[in-house]
């Protein structure tokens, strides 16, 4: 079975793996952590935005990113990430 979904992306999965792992952190210490720009973490956090899997916290100069609260959000980003490692590692 392939499966093909946007939201099933090797960095996506990597950032909801940190989230699950945080809680919360800026979009600069994610983009270290992954050693990716800060521009194209803000394209994978619109995405997860958009899915309604994430929130953004703005504390002074800092947006900070983390899961949404609610079971679905956490589920959600647990089964993507299971989605991810299926299709790229059990081959």
């Amino acid at each position: 079975m392939v499966i093909h979904n946007p939201l099933v992306d090797e960095h996506r999965a990597h950032i909801l793996g940190t989230l699950l792992e945080n809680k919360k952190i800026t979009i600069s210490e994610l983009a270290k952590k992954l050693n990716l720009s800060a521009t194209s973490i803000r394209h994978h956090i619109d995405v997860l935005k958009d899915a309604n899997i994430i929130s953004l916290e703005i504390s002074g100069r800092k947006t900070y990113i983390k899961l949404r609260e609610d079971k679905l959000a956490i589920n959600a980003a647990k089964v993507l990430i299971q989605l991810y490692e299926r299709k790229f590692y059990q081959k």
